[in-house]
C-alpha cells in the first residue's frame, strides 16, 4: 500500500505541476494578447496622428512648401496676402475637453494676437488675431516676442493663418526682408 500510496503521491504531484504549467501559459498567452492589442491600438492610433498632420499641413496651408523659399523679400510678397511685423501680447491655444484620464484636443490651431507695429500688405489695424496650426506645421511663437509675418487667408474661413512653411521669422532674423521691403506704414510704435 506505502508504494500505492507513494505513486498516487507521485501522479497528484505531477498533476499539480502540469497544472501550475498550464496556469502560466494561459497567463503568458492572455498578457501577449494584451500587448498585441494595445501595441495595434497605438499604431492605429499613430497612423491616424500622422495622417492627421499630413491633411492639416497640406490642405491648411497654401504657403511655399516646396522647400525652396522665395529668393527675396518683394518676390515673395506676392505669394502672401498680408505682411506685418508686430510684438506677441497673447497665446491661446487650441480648446479642449477631458475624458477619463484623456485630454482631447477640439480645435486645430493656434490664436496669436499682435500688436501691429508696421504694415506692408494687407493689415490696416493696430491689433490682429492670426493662426497657426496646432501640429508639427505650426510656427512657435512667444509672448513679448517680435515677428515678422507673412500670412495668407485661409480658404476655409478667410482668417489669416501663418506657419512653419510660410517665412515668419522673429523680427530680429528678418533684418534682410524688412530693409528690401521699405518703410512700410507705422500703426504703433
Amino acid at each position: 500500500m506505502s508504494s500505492e500510496s507513494s505513486g498516487q503521491q507521485i501522479l497528484l504531484a505531477r498533476y499539480k505541476e502540469n497544472s501550475n504549467r498550464t496556469r502560466h501559459h494561459e497567463t503568458l498567452r492572455e498578457r501577449t494578447t494584451a500587448m498585441v492589442a494595445q501595441t495595434t491600438g497605438i499604431l492605429l492610433g499613430l497612423m491616424g496622428f500622422g495622417v492627421s498632420i499630413f491633411l492639416s499641413c497640406s490642405a491648411v496651408l497654401a504657403f511655399n512648401c516646396k522647400g525652396v523659399p522665395e529668393k527675396t523679400a518683394t518676390e515673395a510678397i506676392k505669394n502672401y496676402s498680408g505682411v506685418f511685423s508686430g510684438k506677441v501680447v497673447k497665446i491661446k491655444g487650441p480648446k479642449t475637453r477631458k475624458r477619463g484620464n484623456r485630454v482631447e484636443f477640439l480645435g486645430q490651431f493656434i490664436e496669436v494676437t499682435l500688436r501691429v507695429k508696421t504694415s506692408w500688405k494687407m493689415v490696416e489695424s493696430e491689433e490682429i488675431t492670426i493662426r497657426t496650426p496646432f501640429s508639427d506645421c505650426g510656427y512657435i511663437f512667444e509672448v513679448g516676442e517680435e515677428y515678422l509675418l507673412w500670412v495668407n487667408l485661409s480658404e476655409k474661413d478667410e482668417r489669416l493663418i501663418t506657419g512653419l512653411c510660410s517665412r515668419t521669422d522673429k523680427l530680429g532674423n528678418s533684418i534682410r526682408d524688412v530693409m528690401e521691403l521699405g518703410e512700410g506704414r507705422q500703426l504703433t510704435h
